[in-house]
């Protein structure tokens, strides 16, 4: 079952002046897809994720149409093809809550080798929002602390989307990251910046989701993905045919298109959503 969490929160009293860059000048007009992509691996994977417990996760990638994609999982190997979108999907077996990393590897039949380190099952959520959500760690109450309490938390992998790029097609890829997968540290969740990454907001909301799941039986690793773009108008986030079912032609959907698309591509199973 699907969650959705809408979180209003400040972590500071203090007015922070700060410009945000605009989503125009980020725009990506034309975004056509290469006929013959490389082999590679979507860029919402990568070593030290998350992905979800319980029902076939997908892990996919890009490669020229017609080439077979062997994974290696568990012990057993499983087989796909790249369809005439030049995408390759594998769904994996259902798998229980597991903070033991287990590795996934890849081997297309152009050649290229590919692999996923430290991949662990649990819980997958993407925060994404506005400049409440995108205040990081460091804009925190007592941010030294929190910051130093995050090395107590390794069963927490944080992915953080750049906010480099808006496009007026939907991306079949992310463009642009800021942080990749990495296990909570306190030097992967802080930064120079309150703008910078890791999402307060999202932080203790997973935060809060793990010390309640743990406390009530076996812990459950967490996937959190900040997916933030402050000072945008919510339309930039809204998926085109959304609009089009409220009979409004007015969508711009730049970010939607950018920064949550490629996320459907595999599609990647979530627990949940925070706004």
């Amino acid at each position: 079952m699907v969650m959705f969490i809408f979180a209003f929160v400040f972590f500071t009293s203090s007015v922070i002046a700060f410009s945000f860059p605009r989503v125009d000048d980020r725009l990506v007009e034309r975004t056509p897809l290469l006929e013959n992509p490389p082999f590679s691996l979507s860029q919402t994977l990568g070593d030290h994720m998350t992905l979800q417990r319980d029902v076939p996760a997908m892990v996919w990638g890009f490669a020229p149409s017609g080439t077979t994609v062997k994974t290696l999982f568990g012990g057993k190997s499983y087989t796909t093809s790249t369809g005439s979108d030049t995408i390759w999907r594998q769904v994996l077996p259902v798998q229980k809550a597991n903070n033991v990393g287990q590795n996934i590897s890849f081997s297309a039949s152009t050649g290229e080798k590919a692999e996923l380190l430290d991949v662990v099952f649990g819980d997958v959520y993407i925060c994404s929002g506005q400049s409440n959500m995108q205040f990081s760690i460091p804009a925190t109450t007592n941010s030294s602390a929190e910051i130093k309490a995050a090395n107590d938390y390794p069963d927490i992998r944080i992915f953080t989307v750049g906010q480099g790029t808006s496009s007026r097609t939907p991306l079949t890829d992310l463009k642009t990251i800021e942080q990749k997968w990495a296990v909570a540290t306190n030097t992967s969740v802080s930064s120079k910046s309150e703008f910078g990454y890791f999402s307060s907001v999202c932080w203790f909301f997973g935060k809060g989701i793990y010390d309640s799941l743990k406390s009530s039986g076996a812990p459950v690793p967490l996937g959190l993905i900040s997916n933030n773009w402050g000072g945008t108008p919510v339309e930039h986030w809204a998926d085109p045919a959304a609009f089009a079912r409220c009979n409004r032609t007015d969508s711009d959907s730049s970010l939607y298109n950018a920064m949550i698309h490629p996320y459907e591509v595999g599609p990647m199973a979530l627990s949940g959503f925070t706004w």
